[in-house]
């Protein structure tokens, strides 16, 4: 295995991706600086340069801004046409018809604090039986959801302490 030496630590390291970034450019594929080298300098061009980072963060997000709305709309769509070929009825239908059904508590069914409630259907089947509906709060929602474990209503009731 052949060795090389960073340019800043002096350290000497298997010339791998493992402790070099690759670099196209250089003869043997790999930067000059380690990886851990590489990544103290960038951080030190980052505090010295905040004042650009956020611009640059800022450039970033409104040139990508176009193309995160076009996933999220992609996602809602594909969503409401899944749920209307299953169901019959469209995804935000379905929601606004499970408010007026499932009687709305003061507090999360999850952590019984006061919060902003949303509807959710714990089973993600997405039928509309008032039972696979519950209220929760937009914190334990997104737990929730981002679990995507079919849990019984029993359980989530009692105490749901994440995934």
């Amino acid at each position: 295995m052949s060795v090389k030496i960073c340019k800043q630590c002096n350290q000497e390291l298997p010339a791998t991706e493992k402790y070099f970034y690759r670099k196209k450019d250089n003869r043997d594929g790999l930067t000059n600086l380690c990886r851990k080298c590489n990544i103290q300098r960038t951080q030190k061009y980052w505090k010295a340069n905040l004042e650009r980072k956020s611009d640059y963060d800022k450039q970033i997000y409104q040139e990508n801004k176009r193309k995160r709305n076009q996933q999220h709309l992609r996602i809602q769509r594909d969503r409401n046409e899944i749920l209307t070929n299953k169901i019959g009825i469209s995804y935000d239908k379905l929601h606004r018809r499970m408010k007026q059904k499932v009687k709305k508590p003061k507090v999360c069914t999850i952590c019984n604090e006061k919060r902003q409630l949303e509807i959710c259907c714990i089973d993600h089947n997405y039928n509309q039986n008032p039972n696979s509906w519950i209220w929760l709060c937009l914190k334990c929602h997104r737990l929730f959801d981002k679990c995507r474990k079919k849990i019984p209503r029993e359980k989530v009731i009692i105490k749901y302490e994440g995934c």
